[in-house]
C-alpha cells in the first residue's frame, strides 16, 4: 500500500468522524403555526408551513431559532416550534 493510500485512507476516516459530530439532531413540530422562514427572524419571507407532528432535521441552533431540513429545503423556524427529540 502506497504512502498516498494511507493518507487517503486517515482524511476519509477523520472526516467521517467530523460529519458524524457535525451530524444534524432530530425534531418533530409540535405547532400548527409553525412556518419555514428564509432567515433566523420573524420579518424574513416564509418558505413554507410546516405541517404539524412531521419530523425534521436540526441542523443549527441560534438563540430562539432552529435551522432544520424539511423535506428538500432548508430553513429557520422558532425554537419553540419544535421539540427535539
Amino acid at each position: 500500500m502506497s504512502c498516498a493510500s494511507v493518507v487517503m485512507i486517515i482524511f476519509g476516516a477523520l472526516l467521517q468522524v467530523h460529519y458524524m459530530q457535525q451530524g444534524a439532531q432530530e425534531g418533530v413540530v409540535i405547532k400548527k403555526e409553525a412556518q419555514l422562514l428564509v432567515g433566523p427572524d420573524k420579518g424574513f419571507q416564509a418558505l413554507c408551513p410546516l405541517v404539524y407532528a412531521h419530523n425534521v432535521a436540526v441542523k443549527e441552533k441560534r438563540e430562539g431559532w432552529y435551522k432544520i431540513q424539511y423535506a428538500d429545503m432548508i430553513g429557520w423556524v422558532e425554537a419553540d416550534m419544535v421539540q427535539i427529540i
